[in-house]
Order: structure tokens, then C-alpha cells, then sequence
């Protein structure tokens, strides 16, 4: 064990590290805490990327939840830094998941934009704003509960780098959405009471330091309070959302596909190199179809 029992938000949280040939297995632990970690917790960490663990936990019996990080392990003094910030900043995500509060993305992405200048200080590889943050910076979405940022496993470093002290996950290897793991980063800008949570991930068919091979077309700017900010495609949102199985976003995605004009011409090459069955492409064409008649 690295760290804990620490207590936070209603959970009591450990910190272990499995060491093995290659890269070590870092777990973030987080267990119902009851009255003795000041709770009963607002919810479960689940909607941030947690997970139940599988079989009894030998820290967290039934009621423990794991985010799971391969990293070598000369990197511990970053994983213990991102586990610090997590469990400071978990009653606040708990209050944007469960209690209506919603998140400053506005503010994130202010800063996000103020740490990109057009000079070789900036990012090293192209970005773009993904998922239901692209909707909303195009004004075709609500205002989303976190900042999802596409790029290249060199990029997802840099911007861990810049905001190292904000991390809640370390850059690394990790399982996200419908069980796939990818590259990706996350962190948690703003004060540990006031903030909003912020990815950043490398697109699929990406390399450590080059773009997506379709990257042409598949992202735009978009004009924002002054900025131009790059953002996805709809059309692209609408297939991350339908590989990484998060029906909530293909459905916003459907309805802003269905009226803008070239989406569905856009959407069908797409899908040419996507890694949805023939059936799931099939299904997706007769809703996106559908949608357009409404």
C-alpha cells in the first residue's frame, strides 16, 4: 500500500501499487465510508470512470470501486500526487453527478485556451475538443459535465504536464468507457471545492505523435466568446460515441447530425473505418435517417 486509509466525501480510500515485470498496476480504492468518513457518500465514483470491483476486495470488501492505472514505477510520486487531488475534489464531483450543481467548464476551457499560444510553448500535436464539449462550444449541445479533449499520446503528456498539480489521473494506459483501455489523462481544474473535471485522450487510430490518419474534415473551429476553438465534427461524435457505447451522446449526436447539412454524407464515410459491426453501422443509418424525417 502507498497511501491510506484516507477518508473524503464519504469514502475511505487506499492508494496500492502491484509490482510485476513491465509496467506496475497502480489502484485508486474507494469504499463506502459510512459515518465514519463523514458520510453516507452523495452516489458511487462510477459516473467519473470508476468501477465495482469485480470479486471482494481485499481493502473494500463488496462496497469498493478501483481506477486502475500501468505505469512504471518510478512514476508513483505523480500517481500519489493525482490520488491526493482525487480524493480532495471527490465531494465536489459527487455535487455535480448528484446533487445538480453544474460544472465551470466555461472556466476550464478559459484556461485551456490560455495555455495555448501560437508559439513552440504550445501543444505539440494538433487537438480537438471531443464528445458532448464539442456540441456545446458549437452551440448544437447542453452544457456538458466535463472538458473531453482529443489528441496524440505526446499531447496527452504535454497537457499533463502543464497541469500536473490538477491531475486526478496520471497520464497512462487506463480503461475508459464500454471497458477500453487507451491513453488518456485526467484532471480536475479549478479549487478543490469549485472546478471542473478535464480529459485528455488519444483519438483511436492515433499514434504517440501523430493525428488520427482522419483527421482531415473531422474537425473544425469553432468561434467561442472570442476564440476559435477547435472542436470535432458532429458526424465524428456521433461515431466515438456509438464505438464507446455512451447512448446518451449518440442520441444529442443523432438530433445534431439529422439538421446539419453534410452529416450524414460525412458520417457514412466515417464509418468506413470504424470499429462498429455491419449491423451496428446498418442500425445507426436507419436512426440517423429517421432522426433527419423528424
Amino acid at each position: 500500500m502507498l497511501s491510506g486509509p484516507d477518508m473524503g466525501a464519504g469514502f475511505l480510500y487506499q492508494l496500492t501499487v502491484e509490482r510485476a515485470p513491465g509496467p506496475a498496476r497502480f489502484v485508486f480504492h474507494a469504499q463506502d465510508g459510512g459515518v465514519d468518513a463523514n458520510g453516507p457518500p452523495k452516489g458511487t465514483p462510477e459516473p467519473f470512470g470508476w468501477a465495482p470491483s469485480p470479486s471482494m476486495c481485499p481493502l473494500g470488501g463488496r462496497t469498493c470501486w478501483h481506477r486502475e492505472f500501468w505505469l512504471p514505477e518510478a512514476e508513483a510520486l505523480c500517481v500519489r500526487t493525482a490520488y491526493n487531488r482525487t480524493r480532495f475534489v471527490m465531494e465536489a464531483s459527487l455535487e455535480q453527478a448528484y446533487g445538480g450543481r453544474p460544472a465551470p467548464v466555461d472556466a476550464a476551457l478559459e484556461e485551456l485556451l490560455r495555455t495555448t499560444p501560437g508559439t513552440a510553448t504550445g501543444p505539440p500535436d494538433p487537438w480537438w475538443l471531443g464528445g458532448a464539449s464539442s456540441l456545446w462550444v458549437q452551440d448544437t449541445g447542453p452544457l456538458p459535465d466535463r472538458l473531453e479533449v482529443e489528441t496524440t499520446e505526446r499531447g496527452v503528456r504535454w497537457w499533463a504536464g502543464t497541469f500536473e498539480e490538477y491531475l486526478i489521473e496520471p497520464p497512462a494506459p487506463t480503461v475508459w468507457y464500454s471497458g477500453r483501455r487507451r491513453f488518456g489523462a485526467r484532471a480536475f481544474l479549478g479549487t478543490l471545492r469549485v472546478g471542473a473535471r478535464v480529459e485528455w485522450s488519444v483519438v483511436a487510430g492515433g499514434s504517440p505523435t501523430a493525428p488520427h490518419p482522419r483527421e482531415e474534415g473531422a474537425g473544425r473551429w469553432a468561434d467561442w466568446r472570442g476564440h476559435r476553438v477547435p472542436a470535432r465534427s458532429p458526424a465524428w461524435v456521433l461515431r466515438g460515441a456509438a464505438e464507446a457505447n455512451r447512448s446518451d451522446l449518440v442520441e444529442a449526436a443523432l438530433a445534431v447530425c439529422a439538421r446539419a447539412p453534410g452529416s450524414r454524407e460525412e458520417f457514412d464515410a466515417l464509418l468506413q473505418g470504424s470499429e462498429l459491426t455491419g449491423p451496428e453501422r446498418d442500425s445507426l443509418r436507419r436512426r440517423l435517417a429517421a432522426a433527419a424525417r423528424r
